[in-house]
């Protein structure tokens, strides 16, 4: 049994016992010793309090009621044995031991619930702590391992790339050529996560067209899409302008697409669309596929460097978009489907004036 379990119970034993000796002391006392048993009544406030210390305001309360339906017969039902106290003092005296009896509940329980949310709060800054230092071990380490691996890694895509050009298409070395070749791009474009992850670039906030952005995402992957056998949707929605770096939405979105079509099967859809500005002034723009969904055990930490859930995956895609989302006064968040699928939401803020008449698609 927990020790504050015990301590609790022990501490209602105690105050049980107080009850029952004041209450006897009161009955037993001679109805003529007038101020004997105004001290006794006031006694009663000593297990109010000390319940009031155990269980907050309900226990201050309980045991104000119990002391008062104890007293209630030497008060006013006794005429052999009456506290020669007048009515006023001993109805005031029922007031008391429920004020005090809530009163200092109350006092305890926001007494308790700070320290309560001061430990919370330092749990997390020291959760906070750990993690920022280990997320910096993980910055240098990423930064130093994609600089050392790329340099040579270039130097095998260009000789591999040159060999290609000498051996024959139908040459049963060719498909070997060929492996290597994809095998060796893979692999730059894993390194370059990795940059991405160590040196994020700051955001240049500027108002642009959301439409603009959806519709360009969606217009560059449909092709991809089409490949997996998957049907990428761009849905009619809420359009409006939004403050944030179009560059960087852009590469938050075009993650999340191909995360998408990625976890969806074939036959299966994605869509991307704006679906409304909701009370706080903020865009959504929503990712949605039919997949399988995120397996239950990753979906709390989905959004932490390294976590994947699929097969060859780095782990350090949404993680950079949601560091993006953030760079730019964003949030991004993910719910699965009833029906089966995730979907992503990206809550932008509205821009407060219009964007300028230039495409902003030509900076992306």
């Amino acid at each position: 049994m927990p020790a504050r379990t015990v301590m609790i119970r022990r501490g209602w034993i105690f105050v049980t016992i107080l009850v029952i000796v004041i209450t006897a002391i009161h009955y037993l006392t001679p109805v003529h010793f007038a101020e004997t048993h105004t001290i006794f009544r006031r006694l009663y406030y000593f297990p109010i309090v000390f319940a009031a210390f155990l269980s907050g305001v309900r226990g201050g309360l309980s045991v104000a009621v119990l002391c008062s339906v104890l007293y209630a017969p030497h008060a006013f039902f006794m005429p052999h044995h009456l506290d020669p106290a007048s009515t006023i003092d001993k109805i005031a005296e029922y007031l008391m031991f429920l004020a005090v009896g809530g009163l200092v509940g109350w006092l305890v329980q926001r007494e308790r619930k700070a320290k309560a949310e001061q430990l919370y709060e330092a749990a997390e800054r020291r959760a906070a702590e750990g993690q920022a230092q280990q997320l910096q071990t993980l910055v240098h380490l990423s930064r130093g391992l994609a600089h050392e691996v790329r340099n040579p890694l270039a130097g095998i895509q260009g000789a591999i790339e040159i060999l290609s050009e000498e051996i024959a298409s139908d040459s049963p070395r060719r498909e070997m050529v060929d492996v290597a070749l994809y095998e060796t791009s893979r692999l730059d474009q894993v390194l370059s996560g990795f940059l991405d992850f160590a040196r994020p670039n700051p955001a240049t906030p500027e108002v642009f067209q959301l439409s603009s952005v959806v519709d360009h995402v969606v217009t560059l992957l449909r092709h991809d899409a089409e490949k997996a056998g998957v049907t990428l949707e761009r849905p009619a929605g809420v359009d409006g302008t939004a403050t944030g770096d179009p560059r960087q939405i852009t590469q938050i979105l075009m993650n999340l697409v191909r995360n998408a079509v990625t976890a969806t099967p074939e036959g299966g859809r994605v869509w991307v669309r704006t679906i409304r500005c909701n009370k706080q002034g903020h865009h959504i723009i929503e990712v949605g596929d039919t997949g399988k969904g995120i397996p239950p055990e990753i979906r709390h930490s989905l959004f932490d460097p390294y976590v994947t859930g699929r097969p060859g995956g780095t782990g350090l895609g949404l993680f950079i978009s949601s560091v993006l989302a953030h760079q730019n006064g964003a949030t991004l968040s993910h719910r699965a489907r009833p029906d089966g699928g995730t979907i992503f939401d990206l809550v932008i803020p509205q821009a407060t004036i219009h964007p300028p008449q230039t495409d902003t698609l030509h900076k992306v």
